[in-house]
């Protein structure tokens, strides 16, 4: 088997071939806007059928700063298929209370977003310093999701 889900007429599945489904790989994710400093953080991607599966967390430390809005590289690259401003998948912003996030495409990049009220609507705003809470070193971010890659 060449790859997973290459499959041919004939083809024998070994073991070894069925046990690459749903290996999970580790990444750091290479943030912008957020310094992790003393955090603890935790992130791993799968890629079955040309479908990137990610989920991680980032337990904040006292020395783990956010300075604008917060978003990080995507670990393969995502497809034509998928556009700008599409949103992934769920995620949590945790400081004293739970905050729904929105993890959503732009351009190569993955950013952090959570809703607003506004006076008719609730809209998304990026995760920054102070939305949708003031961090401290008790916040705990969580994010799960998946697109398409090539």
């Amino acid at each position: 088997m060449t790859a997973l889900g290459d499959f041919s007429s004939g083809d024998v599945l070994t073991a070894a071939d069925l046990n690459v489904i749903g290996t999970w790989t580790a990444f750091t994710p290479s943030w912008t806007n957020l310094t992790v400093g003393d955090a603890t953080q935790s992130a791993q991607y799968s890629v079955i059928n040309e479908i990137c599966h990610v989920h991680g967390f980032i337990d904040f430390g006292s020395t783990t700063t956010i300075t604008g809005s917060v978003y990080f590289a995507a670990p393969v690259a995502f497809t034509a298929q998928t556009s700008n401003y599409q949103t992934l998948g769920t995620g949590s912003f945790w400081q004293s209370s739970v905050y729904p996030i929105a993890p959503l495409r732009y351009s190569t990049s993955v950013f952090l977003f959570t809703f607003q009220a506004s006076a008719t609507d609730a809209v998304y705003v990026n995760v920054s310093a102070s939305r949708p809470a003031a961090y401290s070193a008790s916040t705990f971010i969580t994010y799960n999701f998946s697109y398409p890659v090539s």
